[in-house]
């Protein structure tokens, strides 16, 4: 018997009764408007046409009747909302769906926001996006991020997933 399958208006209405920010919905509907915001990420981000692609029992890999995904990154990478511990996970496609770490709205642009510093974004445009997604310590990050490679320089990915993990048990960004 066919499972059913997670559709495109399952997704959009989530995200709608989430009042997760304008700007996701956005993104998910394909209709950016702002010049500033497509710039910079109208190109990577995108509903997950990976998922939608699949049916009922091929979204079962993805657990999508507890992970519903509203988001896709570069193709590759779900955002999704955890049913079960009212919270966001991400996850590879190609990745494992074993132990996923549930964290806040916040925590789940936490990997991100360190990318965009990482690609020498202006600060001003980390800030304007952050805002943009309603991460309300943008600022503060932005500032303990820079420091961390001044200091520190994160040359490593354990160096890096330190700093992360660390920055979200200080900001409470974690799920129980």
């Amino acid at each position: 018997m066919e499972n059913k399958a997670v559709t495109e208006q399952d997704m959009r209405e989530l995200v709608i009764k989430l009042g997760l920010p304008k700007v996701i919905l956005d993104l998910f509907d394909e209709q950016v408007k702002d010049e500033q915001v497509a710039e910079l990420i109208g190109y990577n981000y995108a509903k997950p046409y990976s998922i939608l692609a699949l049916n009922g029992n091929e979204q079962q890999t993805y657990q999508t009747a507890r992970y519903i995904p509203f988001l896709e990154l570069n193709g590759s990478e779900i955002f999704a909302y955890d049913k079960e511990k009212d919270g966001f996970v991400s996850y590879y496609l190609e990745g494992d769906m074993d132990n996923l770490q549930v964290k806040t709205w916040e925590g789940l642009f936490l990997n991100e926001v360190t990318e965009w510093i990482e690609n020498e974004w202006e600060d001003e445009d980390v800030i304007f996006l952050g805002e943009q997604l309603n991460l309300p310590h943008i600022k503060e990050i932005l500032k303990n991020y820079l420091e961390a490679l001044e200091d520190h320089g994160l040359s490593t990915f354990e160096e890096k997933n330190a700093w992360i993990n660390m920055t979200m048990k200080q900001m409470n960004m974690l799920k129980s």
